[in-house]
């Protein structure tokens, strides 16, 4: 991974992050910050649906092994909680990066683009660059034509994972996919005025 070293810092948002994609990318990260220089960090923003359930525990108790993961309480199906996940933290360090994992819907497809569409909203109105995706390539396919019409197309850039079937195993010298992700340098935060609202609680386990 290529880190500025105009920067510190590199801050990712990782969506459903208790599932079985971002539980392995959040590890891989942590191990991944565990071996840069200093004063190189990697900040790991873990959104999860629901903080009480035994999946979300389970990250929980490994955000307190390992100070780089924060989780943040955000839903597919409440924008508003996504734009608040990526607002910037106390020290104004925005967000870099995501890595966006949704799961389609058989008996709504238009689900899984609804849902990538809300997150890419939230990530574009945080000034956020690129995008690691990883589903069916429909949503990133309908969400480029809706922003071109917009004239917006070139303000994000995504990298698209796309799932191989079960039937066609990766050949031997395929590198592993999770230390495989693709990372850029910090990207410069948006050119807009200082947000007014605070960042996003952290989950924090009780007393």
């Amino acid at each position: 991974m290529a880190i500025s070293s105009q920067s510190s810092q590199i801050t990712i948002v990782v969506t459903s992050a208790n599932g079985t994609q971002g539980h392995a990318v959040i590890s891989a990260l942590a191990c991944r910050n565990a071996a840069l220089p200093a004063p190189h960090t990697l900040s790991i923003r873990a959104l999860v649906r629901d903080p009480s359930s035994s999946k979300s525990q389970g990250l929980l108790k490994l955000s307190q092994r390992n100070t780089s993961i924060i989780l943040v309480q955000a839903d597919f199906n409440s924008p508003e909680t996504l734009h608040t996940s990526f607002i910037p933290d106390n020290d104004g360090r925005a967000i870099n990066s995501v890595f966006l994992n949704t799961s389609p819907t058989f008996n709504d497809p238009q689900e899984e683009v609804r849902h990538a569409t809300a997150v890419l909203d939230a990530a574009r109105e945080a000034g956020v660059k690129h995008v690691v995706y990883v589903s069916t390539p429909q949503p990133i396919r309908q969400y480029t034509t809706y922003t071109s019409s917009r004239a917006l197309s070139t303000l994000l850039t995504t990298t698209d994972l796309r799932p191989r079937p079960h039937s066609h195993p990766p050949p031997p010298s395929h590198p592993p996919p999770l230390l495989g992700l693709p990372f850029h340098p910090p990207i410069p935060p948006p050119r807009r005025p200082p947000s007014h609202r605070t960042p996003p609680p952290q989950i924090k386990p009780p007393p």
